[in-house]
């Protein structure tokens, strides 16, 4: 199972509407809860699988003025992450549990989002750098699991 839904609506606290805090956390937080609600019991009966979680260093780890919402869906999604490689431990199977946090990556996001500035591709990670943390989190043998793997360019802006 892979969870990876983001959605990024920049404002202050006071220019964000309830709707749109709660897009954010639907999307981010509920969308990746539900996906293991409904994913887990099949992966339990197998006695075996990988769930990993794409969440943000941007939440969790860091946070940014007009990123309120973002950051409290992701945060909320590696608390999720954390709880849920907890319950699944308790089971004894050979499941892993991976949360991958990468920092700023250059991707077709930032043009929809309702973001004001740049984001230099070669200061950053791209989509091809994400794909192979999660590759290298599914190719790892069982009983190994990536818990967490923090990424993020040599060279970032921040």
């Amino acid at each position: 199972m892979l969870s990876i839904a983001g959605l990024g609506i920049f404002k202050t606290i006071e220019e964000l509407s309830i709707d749109e805090w709660n897009k954010q956390i639907d999307v981010m937080l509920d969308g990746a809860f539900f996906l293991t609600h409904y994913t887990l019991p099949h992966i339990y009966n197998q006695k075996q699988g990988k769930l990993i979680y794409i969440t943000s260093l941007w939440g969790p780890k860091r946070s940014c003025s007009k990123c309120v919402g973002y950051n409290s869906a992701k945060a909320g999604v590696s608390a999720l992450a954390d709880g849920v490689r907890k319950e699944v431990r308790a089971k004894n199977m050979q499941i892993g549990v991976t949360e991958i946090r990468p920092g700023t990556v250059a991707t077709e996001f930032f043009d929809k989002a309702h973001y004001k500035g740049g984001v230099d591709p070669e200061k950053v990670l791209n989509a091809d750098d994400v794909a192979e943390g999660i590759i290298t989190s599914l190719k790892s043998r069982s009983p190994t699991a990536f818990n967490l793997m923090e990424m993020e360019g040599t060279n970032p802006p921040y």
